[in-house]
């Protein structure tokens, strides 16, 4: 049956819950998978018809008050921030789907992630995944400052624009373009669209097209190369890393600065500076 008005609401020094609206429960799974096999037929989800009324209309919300209550017995490495909030809303009849998270602080062991916002929104056959930080912290040393992460899903494709700026006296910030399908069983292609990065103030490209395949098991790389500003190629990668002894995996170095190896070296004591020539 078809229900109205406030249907949960729970208050507890955990948690507090809502969720409000209407919906047909013997529909909302149909409609569900409806929405998923329009997003991405490759995932094997076919439509079907829904009889009767498909009164899908609701929303909810969640605010975690003491979530290390819930973490430290199922997930003692996680540390979720009090007062982190998701919150959301369904409407079949739109199309739409909204859900949204926010949260000062997240820390999965090292790691931590300040001021995270995500969200999933859907508009008619795609979905989108968002994803903005003040700060991710991956090491000791390396942060990434002000990053964000988008990800558009249209039919059996994806579209992914990745970014970040860090703060300091030196730029280093950068965007990545790529896309990738879901078409052959087989492979998942990445391929690189127009992307750039700063790293101490100087300006490096990955080259428009490159691709790189994943097959069970092996990679392939096409054309990836490094370039600098005047598009001279400072790191070129070509060939298949895999189990089989025949497979190769060509790299190529030009004046390569080491330094860019500092930032993922967890002790800030040990200093690589120089450059590299040849061939791996």
């Amino acid at each position: 049956p078809s229900t109205e008005g406030k249907i949960l609401s729970v208050r507890s020094e955990v948690a507090e819950v809502d969720f409000e609206g209407k919906f047909t429960l013997a529909n909302l799974w149909h409609d569900i998978q409806n929405r998923i096999a329009g997003l991405s037929p490759a995932t094997g989800f076919t439509k079907t018809s829904i009889e009767g009324s498909n009164v899908q209309d609701f929303i909810m919300s969640l605010r975690l008050k003491k979530p290390d209550v819930l973490t430290d017995l199922f997930l003692p490495d996680l540390s979720i921030h009090p007062n982190t909030v998701v919150f959301g809303n369904y409407n079949a009849a739109g199309g739409d789907v909204h859900l949204n998270l926010k949260s000062g602080l997240i820390r999965w062991k090292e790691n931590h992630v300040h001021n995270l916002s995500v969200g999933m929104d859907t508009y008619r056959d795609t979905l989108r995944f968002s994803l903005l930080s003040d700060q991710i912290g991956l090491n000791d040393s390396m942060e990434i400052d002000r990053a964000f992460l988008t990800a558009d899903f249209i039919r059996d494709s994806m579209y992914i624009n990745l970014g970040f700026n860090n703060r300091g006296q030196k730029v280093n910030a950068g965007r990545i373009r790529a896309h990738t399908r879901f078409t052959d069983p087989k492979m998942i292609p990445l391929v690189f669209d127009h992307s750039y990065f700063y790293y101490q103030d100087s300006l490096w490209f990955i080259n428009p097209e490159a691709e790189i395949q994943f097959y069970a098991n092996h990679i392939d790389v096409k054309g990836l190369q490094l370039l600098r500003e005047n598009k001279e190629p400072i790191l070129s990668i070509e060939g298949r890393a895999g189990e089989q002894r025949s497979d190769r995996l060509f790299i190529e170095f030009n004046q390569f600065p080491l330094g860019i190896t500092n930032e993922f070296v967890g002790n800030k004591t040990l200093g690589i500076g120089g450059t590299i020539k040849g061939n791996l």
